[in-house]
């Protein structure tokens, strides 16, 4: 059984698999994976353990301590100058996260065509792939709820709301939260207009815990695949040439 963990900025999505499929899917906050470490503990330890990590210590001292109590060691993903069929672009390769490096592998594994990779959490990365695997470079810029605390931290008369999604927004709060979503989306299409001056046939891929609510404002409509970093992890360890 492979244990693959995706530890993100505010959540930590842990996966097994058994050969044909995921099994036991887990999304816990970040600040909560400390208990769930100690209650994992109490289980047999997984023969394969990956790991893709961007959260720090908040997340290494837990699943270490983890580890040491399973008696196993694991694979700490890390990007690499090239692997799986990736070329990273990145002036200082190792410095791309580990997060955004699976979900690059994934979607070269999945899709062999020019990609734009749009993870959507606490920030939000749109990464471009060309047609042959090169990873070009990528921008990155508040998620959803970073953008709307910061508008309503520097200004007076913005009160925190809800808000839904409308056109034409004609309240406050909607006016906030619509005009987030349409910031992030304005910039995945964006680079995906970028990417056409660099590759042909660009496909669009969404991931990362708010895909769900940026995919459908989206033109062309993007594929999207919410475990893209744990889909890469598995191709990582399950592919020679990855390691």
């Amino acid at each position: 059984m492979l244990l693959a963990i995706d530890a993100g900025n505010s959540f930590v999505k842990l996966a097994y698999h058994d050969g044909q499929a995921w099994r036991r899917q887990q999304r816990i906050p970040l600040a909560a994976f400390v208990d769930e470490a100690k209650r994992l503990s109490e289980e047999p330890g997984p023969g394969q353990i990956i790991i893709s990590n961007v959260a720090g210590d908040a997340f290494a001292v837990p699943a270490q301590h983890l580890l040491d109590r399973w008696g196993k060691s694991a694979v700490w993903v890390s990007a690499q100058p090239a692997a799986c069929g990736v070329v990273n672009s990145y002036a200082r390769p190792e410095q791309l996260g580990s997060d955004r490096w699976a979900a690059l592998i994934a979607v070269r594994a999945l899709y062999k065509s020019a990609c734009v990779v749009a993870s959507v959490g606490t920030a939000v990365t749109i990464d471009v792939m060309n047609g042959d695997g090169v990873f070009v470079g990528g921008v990155i810029l508040p998620g959803i709820h970073v953008m709307q605390e910061s508008l309503y931290r520097a200004t007076a008369g913005v009160a925190v709301g809800a808000g839904q999604y409308v056109p034409f927004p004609r309240n406050t709060a909607d006016g906030v939260y619509s005009g987030t979503l349409q910031a992030i989306a304005g910039a995945v299409e964006r680079m995906a207009r970028v990417a056409a001056g660099v590759a042909t046939d660009v496909k669009i891929v969404v991931t990362g815990g708010a895909a769900g609510v940026i995919a459908p404002l989206l033109t062309p409509a993007p594929a999207m695949i919410p475990d893209l970093v744990l889909e890469g992890l598995l191709h990582i360890a399950r592919t020679e040439d990855c390691a």
